[in-house]
């Protein structure tokens, strides 16, 4: 038969592994916060230097033109083109990531993982605008750059055909 002694040493020890468990999980979620924070900076990290890049190639592109079309293929443009697509998607469900977190109760503002994501949201849009912007500059550098063509064009649909559009 058990004593009250037994009892209560059963109790303490009982309160102490529980104590335990939940102080390991309790760290093993600070580290899935702290690496969730690490991943969505170094993101960050790498959006804000292709806005800088872009920037810079936006610039040039406008202010030391090369004296000939770069993109007479228009492969160039198809990437352009494709990376802001992707970038809208990303988007989107980065703004769903962030909506989880605001909206989940284990999760504080001091945490950091909503400023994490915001942070992210904002540097992905800056590179989407600055993607938009080299392609805009890269077009009108090409065009700037080409020959003039020697055809006149009997209608709209030539004209249209002859652009490839």
């Amino acid at each position: 038969m058990q004593t009250n002694n037994d009892l209560q040493g059963a109790y303490v020890r009982y309160f102490a592994d529980d104590a335990a468990d939940s102080a390991a999980r309790s760290l093993q979620f600070l580290r899935v916060i702290e690496s969730t924070i690490d991943a969505l900076r170094a993101d960050t990290n790498k959006y804000d230097s292709m806005a800088r890049i872009g920037q810079e190639l936006a610039e040039r592109l406008r202010n030391h033109p090369i004296q000939r079309p770069i993109d007479t293929e228009g492969a160039i443009e198809g990437a352009l083109e494709s990376g802001v697509a992707a970038m809208s998607s990303i988007m989107e469900r980065l703004k769903k990531g962030r909506e989880a977190a605001a909206a989940d109760a284990d999760l504080f503002p001091e945490d950091g993982v909503v400023d994490a994501y915001d942070g992210l949201i904002e540097a992905l849009r800056r590179s989407h605008d600055v993607l938009c912007d080299v392609l805009w500059a890269l077009t009108e550098h090409d065009i700037d750059q080409s020959e003039p063509s020697p055809d006149v064009y009997k209608t709209v649909d030539d004209l249209f055909t002859a652009l490839k559009i």
